[in-house]
């Protein structure tokens, strides 16, 4: 696969190399793939944390939610079932 750099990506990669933090221009473009698939991910979780948040509103507008001090109460109560 060829790909092409604009000239600010290119003196981006240039500098980093000349600074040390990478040897070899892969590197660095693995470097940025790696943190592209990071972001990917963080995406993805963000889009299913809303999902859930969504759920867990909806669910609160219909009654459907347990207050802290329950909620509290239920978990330690699983607790001493699992003792």
């Amino acid at each position: 696969m060829n790909i092409t750099l604009t000239p600010d990506q290119a003196a981006l990669i240039q500098q980093q190399i000349h600074s040390g933090q990478f040897e070899t221009v892969n590197q660095a473009i693995e470097a940025a793939l790696q943190l592209l698939d990071k972001r990917l991910q963080y995406d993805r979780w963000v889009k299913d944390t809303q999902q859930k948040i969504d759920l867990a509103t909806d669910q609160l507008a219909r009654g459907e939610g347990v207050d802290g001090e329950e909620a509290i109460a239920q978990l330690r109560a699983k607790l001493r079932q699992s003792k």
